[in-house]
């Protein structure tokens, strides 16, 4: 997932923690990769996340964006290379669902690499220090 900020479309909700925590058993090679340009909002508001984070941190890791990935405005989920949610702008709510459409993914993953690939660290599963 990459996204400037996720407090707007539910990541702390009890379903979407009960989704993830579901994923992360059932799928034992998966893996949940979020990168966000400030990830602020996720520790102070979404303990569900944080919580998942903990448990799920060998499967799961949160970046923030890179200086040369902060302009990105169009959030996107990912799910394998084949499934992903393509919005077009942050203050937009027009997007692309695409199911099982690997052709369609294929320069959104790209893309997503290439932010990845900017990434600094940013949230940690353990709180380390004194």
């Amino acid at each position: 997932m990459s996204d400037v900020n996720p407090s707007h479309t539910g990541w702390n909700s009890p379903a979407r923690a009960d989704a993830l925590a579901h994923f992360g058993r059932a799928t034992p090679n998966a893996r949940l990769e979020i990168i966000v340009h400030d990830t602020t909002w996720m520790e102070a508001s979404c303990p569900r996340l944080m919580t998942l984070l903990r448990r799920y941190g060998h499967a799961m890791t949160i970046y923030k964006t890179g200086a040369g990935a902060r302009a990105a405005m169009d959030p996107l989920i990912i799910v394998d290379g084949q499934h992903f949610l393509h919005r077009y702008h942050i203050n937009q709510p027009r997007a692309t669902l695409c199911i099982g459409m690997p052709q369609s993914a294929r320069s959104l993953v790209t893309r997503f690499d290439e932010i990845w690939a900017t990434g600094e660290p940013g949230l940690a599963p353990t709180v380390l220090g004194l």
